[in-house]
């Protein structure tokens, strides 16, 4: 039933689809969080961190701590840089509430994008294998050398997230299928009185758990921007994790709207409170390789009491009668 629903969901997402436009881009170099881009962008059926803001919000429910995250890039030979910082606060039964913000600045002073963003998310069934995230968005656009030029939008997202556990450990973990959908009917509109549409963009992945410090995802992602025309992308990654899970490692590949797909790597070394990612992403020599670092910090609990995990705690077996 639980599986029946979850695809019902995604046909009717696919739907709406047909009707989007485009305007803050979207598959091209830009691109949130060290981790997910090192795993080539696929991340929607993981989403296990933060940057679950940014590929599918139903993945909130999984940070069991309050988390402060951020991160830096400098793209296009210098051309742009891209910061985001986010804030995920567990409440309650697993459930989640965020605030983030995205900043596209360009170094010549022409134009700033900005997004940002409220968060929530919780769990659909009691097992708590499927959840549900809504991500509300604002979206503002300036520039310091034109007055006039300005715009502002609200935009929405929505996402869910199954785990499918594997009960014979000979066979892997758990499987988890990710679905989100990206600025649903959104647009920005311009202080002249014109508007542009916001690129509505739909993904839908899984990804197999092959131990707790093994996993590799695989996620397509469709795009209809009207300036570049409909596109569907492939992201692939694996990570693993070593010497007591503080050493991570990972590679991937993403593809791109309008340039070749590359392969793209990354490193993380974390504590129980903190950790650093980092992130490389080839592209065509005339833009310059992309270079991603962020950093985390989990700290305290729930204010609202301690979260329980989607693992079982405290359970005893017998095997003699």
């Amino acid at each position: 039933m639980v599986i029946r629903l979850f695809w019902l969901i995604i046909l009717s997402i696919a739907f709406l689809f047909q009707t989007a436009n485009a305007a803050f881009d979207k598959g091209g170099v830009t691109g949130d969080g060290a981790r997910p881009l090192g795993m080539g962008g696929a991340f929607a059926s993981i989403a296990d961190s933060s940057d679950a803001i940014y590929y599918n919000p139903a993945g909130l429910v999984q940070v069991l701590r309050p988390e402060v995250s951020g991160m830096g890039a400098v793209l296009l030979n210098g051309k742009e840089d891209l910061f985001d910082l986010a804030y995920v606060q567990p409440f309650g039964d697993q459930m989640a509430w965020a605030l983030s913000t995205q900043q596209l600045l360009f170094s010549d002073g022409t134009e700033n994008d900005r997004i940002y963003i409220g968060s929530f998310a919780a769990p659909l069934a009691i097992d708590k294998s499927i959840s549900f995230g809504l991500n509300a968005k604002l979206y503002g656009v300036d520039s310091p050398t034109q007055p006039g030029f300005q715009a502002s939008g609200f935009g929405l997202d929505m996402g869910f997230l199954y785990h499918l556990p594997i009960y014979d450990p000979r066979y892997g973990k758990e499987i988890n299928i990710g679905l989100c959908a990206q600025d649903l009917d959104t647009a920005i509109r311009w202080q002249a009185g014109n508007s542009d549409p916001v690129a509505l963009a739909v993904k839908g992945g899984l990804s197999y758990e092959f131990t707790d410090d093994l996993v590799t995802a695989w996620e397509f992602e469709t795009i209809n921007d009207p300036n570049v025309g409909q596109h569907t992308l492939l992201h692939a990654g694996i990570e693993g994790w070593f010497f007591s899970d503080q050493l991570g490692l990972r590679t991937g590949y993403s593809d791109f709207m309008t340039l070749p797909g590359q392969f793209t790597a990354g490193i993380s070394y974390r504590s129980r409170t903190w950790g650093i990612d980092y992130a490389y992403i080839g592209h065509a020599q005339y833009l310059g390789s992309s270079h991603r670092i962020s950093a985390s910090w989990r700290f305290g609990d729930s204010f609202l009491g301690k979260v329980k995990s989607f693992i079982p705690e405290g359970v005893t077996s017998y095997v003699d009668g």
